[in-house]
């Protein structure tokens, strides 16, 4: 064989070497492609997902998150709401923040409020919160009070605006009873609401019943032909805004 033929054949098993080199360095790169783009499909993919099940870090700041309560065998509820209604709260720096869902906890006076399935404790960082809608018999103002006659700090929703303002704290006590015959103890929850009026901006403590009204408005004679009407019920807010308006003599 020649020196030319043995060069030539040289040269084409060079060329054949290179391209198989080449043939497999795309194919390689075309491995790695793939499980690339399927890798970042995923990370998207899984992004929405990821971020729906973090905490707000806006209610993160504002409270605390809760786990979601078990439903306990008693008769009536501890929330003035039991479904969660739309609301404005405004902080305790002074940020308000709208369309906002809470409940009021009347056991607890707790504030909760829930985004994207997350319940939160925001108690803490809410000075007053209106619920908008829902409120049947209820104005849906509240404020939040510290006072003397309150063992911890609740919310007073607001029941008559004037120059002597009404409000009243609403809360539930539990209360058992036993079965004469069978014995079984029943558990429920019994409303009640305490008034409170305001003097000089000042919350000063009135009572629960009609006793109480009738020895702090002693002499008022409007007051006490309200609290004689046989429709009064003081653990709503129309009977409350008549005494109210018989207060300020309106």
């Amino acid at each position: 064989m020649s020196f030319y033929k043995i060069g030539f054949l040289k040269k084409r098993l060079k060329c054949g070497k290179t391209f198989l080199h080449l043939k497999n360095t795309f194919t390689k790169f075309i491995t790695v492609m793939k499980k690339t783009f399927l890798l970042l499909l995923t990370s998207f993919l899984y992004l929405p997902v990821a971020f729906a099940q973090q905490p707000s870090p806006l209610f993160m700041s504002l409270g605390k998150p809760l786990r979601t309560q078990k439903g306990v065998n008693m008769s009536g509820s501890a929330y003035l709401n039991n479904d969660f209604q739309t609301a404005t709260v405004t902080t305790t720096s002074g940020k308000q923040l709208k369309n906002l869902q809470v409940r009021y906890d009347m056991l607890n006076q707790r504030v909760e409020c829930n985004m994207d399935n997350n319940l939160y404790d925001i108690t803490d960082s809410v000075s007053k919160f209106d619920i908008l809608s829902g409120m049947e018999n209820h104005t849906g103002k509240f404020i939040k009070v510290k006072n003397q006659d309150l063992k911890t700090p609740g919310f007073l929703e607001l029941v008559y605006a004037d120059k002597v303002s009404l409000y009243k704290l609403n809360s539930v006590k539990i209360a058992s009873q036993e079965d004469f015959y069978t014995k079984k103890v029943t558990k429920s929850y019994v409303p009640s609401s305490t008034y409170f009026v305001t003097v000089d901006d000042t919350f000063k403590k009135v009572g629960s019943t009609k006793k109480d009204f009738q020895t702090a408005f002693k002499g008022n004679d409007r007051v006490k032909s309200v609290l004689n009407a046989d429709d009064l019920d003081l653990k709503t807010d129309v009977s409350g805004v008549a005494l109210g308006e018989a207060i300020n003599g309106n």
